[in-house]
Order: C-alpha cells, then sequence, then structure tokens
C-alpha cells in the first residue's frame, strides 16, 4: 500500500543549495515516486493537529535528505 510522509528535499538553484521539508510519496515497495512541489505549510483546524504536523516533520531531519532533482528525472 502506498502512503507518504515528510522529508527534507535539498534543492539546487544559482550553484547553491537550500532545504525544504515537503511530502514524498512512495510505491508499494517503498521506493519515493512523486514529492510537493512546494514546501509543506504548517497549519492545523487546533494547536494539537500542528503539533502533529511539527512532530512528523522533526521526523523528517532524522531520515537521509532527498534531493528534488531526483524526482524531475522521475518524469
Amino acid at each position: 500500500m502506498s502512503h507518504w510522509n515528510y522529508r527534507v528535499i535539498s534543492h539546487d538553484k544559482d550553484g547553491g543549495e537550500w532545504y525544504g521539508i515537503h511530502e514524498v510519496y512512495y510505491d508499494d515497495e517503498e521506493v519515493p515516486h512523486s514529492v510537493s512541489t512546494n514546501e509543506s505549510p504548517i497549519y492545523g483546524e487546533s494547536p494539537t493537529e500542528i503539533g502533529w504536523t511539527l512532530d512528523k516533520m522533526k521526523e523528517a531531519l532524522k531520515k537521509p535528505t532527498l534531493k528534488f532533482s531526483y524526482f524531475e528525472n522521475l518524469k
């Protein structure tokens, strides 16, 4: 079953590099197959929901960084 999580994504721009947290989607074999175009905002219908989002984003910091160009090359 496919799923998603937050991941830190590196972007190359004008010879530099910057990072953002994006939603990444996986296939049934756990291989990343797509990424959100823009960085993920932090919002929710309650403070608790915002806390959940922040916790999941913190988990992304513990995983290897992915390159945005990886997903561009999949198209």
